[in-house]
């Protein structure tokens, strides 16, 4: 369909003075441009900054570790930012079955192409799970809270059922305002 209007659009050459004709070649720009938008989608690119995507956490409601990001989203700024960033933890037993599962949208927001993105996971405490870490002044949003849905995603997590957790694995996610997506990952170990 791209190229059909790309062909009409070489094979009508108005004159000057043929203002219908100029207007057919206006719709068919509007057109080709509109189709363009829909088929590219904006890109992202999200990258640890840190050195290691396992990390060892000590069993305390009080552990913090610190994930830091750098989201690079591709342009046009207009149509691609705001980005947001969103986080999923999926906790698992000893053999890797998952004991539980959640996500917190709308943690931060990529508001230039090229942005760095600090967050604080604490992963015993759902309460107080995930802080921006360097959100920009004067907004502080404050730390949000993991609903951790048993496997069958009908209830939250029982604390009898954490006893059982041995890791979890913390997905990151950037995604434009106009499609696209891009994830780092992290393996904390709990236990």
């Amino acid at each position: 369909m791209v190229s059909s209007l790309l062909l009409g659009l070489v094979l009508i050459t108005p004159q000057q003075s043929d203002p219908q004709a100029l207007q057919q070649m206006q719709q068919i720009k509007d057109n080709l441009d509109s189709i363009k938008k829909q088929l590219a989608p904006c890109t992202a690119e999200l990258r640890r900054a840190n050195a290691s995507d396992v990390r060892k956490v000590q069993p305390t409601a009080s552990a913090v570790v610190l994930l830091n990001l750098t989201a690079v989203i591709s342009k046009p700024s207009d149509e691609c930012l705001p980005a947001e960033i969103r986080v999923t933890a999926i906790y698992l037993d000893a053999a890797d079955n998952v004991v539980c599962s959640g996500t917190v949208g709308n943690i931060a927001q990529v508001q230039a192409l090229t942005d760095v993105v600090n967050l604080d996971v604490r992963p015993w405490n759902f309460n107080e799970f995930v802080r921006w870490r360097n959100e920009p002044p004067p907004a502080n949003s404050g730390p949000k809270r993991l609903f951790c849905l048993n496997s069958e995603g009908n209830a939250e997590v029982s604390p009898a059922e954490l006893e059982h957790v041995f890791a979890t694995r913390v997905r990151v996610s950037v995604l434009p305002a106009h499609g696209g997506m891009s994830s780092a990952e992290f393996l904390l170990n709990l236990r």
